[in-house]
Parts: structure tokens; C-alpha cells; sequence
């Protein structure tokens, strides 16, 4: 299945991310947040792919959305993809890095839920974990984890 195949089927769901009403932006994270639900579908590969090229911008966008479902649903989705390799570039890292030190980079904390910050270093570590350790990574890191803990 090719990644336009898995265009045809999520990029509707990657454009209601930016719509303004949140039941419509909660119910495509739902469906987007399905991680192994979709590697079952497409492939990993092909799914892959499809984040890189459409879903990674508007999925961390949501990350600092207003509802805070919207958020957690963002989070957990990411830290999936995060599992399956997807932030695999240091460009990739730095954009990921880069949202969540806008929420939890400067004390007081702009992101308010506990449980928001939690899922936002579970992230961190589950793309820190995957990355290379000759990687260079943005400041940004030591400033999230010298606030956070």
C-alpha cells in the first residue's frame, strides 16, 4: 500500500486538526492517535512515511492546543510514533524538542495539567531514546529537564 493510499485515508483526519470546533479536532485524534491500529492497516513503512510528510507539523501543533483532550491525545499518538522510530532526523527532534519546551520551557509552566507535563517527558524520553548518542540536541533539552525536575 502506498503512502498515497494512506493519504487517501488519513488526510482528512490530518486537515480537521486545524479546524476551529474540538470535537472535530478530538475525534481525529482519536482516530490519528490509533497508532497500531494504522501500522496494521498500512505498514509501518508506509505509515511512516505519511507522518514525515503530512502529519508531524499539525500532530505537534497540537500539542499546545487549547483543550487539554486535545493535548493528551496529540501526546500519546506522538509518543507512539516516537516508538516506531519517527523522529529519526535531527530536524525532527529539534521540532519536537522545540513543543515542548514552548509548554513546559519556562517556569511558571505554560502547559497547566500535570498529567499533560508527565506525557510531555514520556515523550521527550521516548525519542531520546531512540536517538543517536553522537546526535547534537538543541539546549532546549536541559532546560525542560532542569524545570521539570
Amino acid at each position: 500500500m502506498a503512502e498515497t493510499e494512506v493519504g487517501k485515508w488519513l488526510q482528512r483526519d490530518v486537515n480537521c486538526l486545524s479546524d476551529p470546533q474540538r470535537m472535530v479536532r478530538k475525534k481525529s485524534l482519536e482516530k490519528l492517535s490509533q497508532v497500531s491500529d494504522l501500522v496494521a492497516k498500512f505498514g509501518q513503512d508506509h505509515l511512516l512515511q505519511f507522518f514525515h510528510a503530512q502529519l508531524m507539523k499539525p500532530l505537534l501543533v497540537c500539542v499546545a492546543d487549547p483543550v487539554e483532550k486535545c493535548r493528551e491525545l496529540s501526546l500519546r499518538g506522538s509518543i507512539e510514533f516516537a516508538k516506531l522510530g519517527a523522529f529519526n532526523s535531527e530536524e525532527r527532534v529539534r521540532a519536537l524538542i522545540l513543543a515542548i519546551y514552548g509548554r513546559v520551557g519556562k517556569a511558571p509552566f505554560v502547559e497547566t495539567a500535570e498529567e499533560i507535563r508527565l506525557l510531555l517527558l514520556e515523550l521527550l524520553h521516548a525519542v531520546l531514546q531512540r536517538t543517536p548518542t553522537e546526535q547534537s540536541l538543541p539546549a532546549e533539552v536541559m532546560d525542560v529537564l532542569g524545570k521539570t525536575a
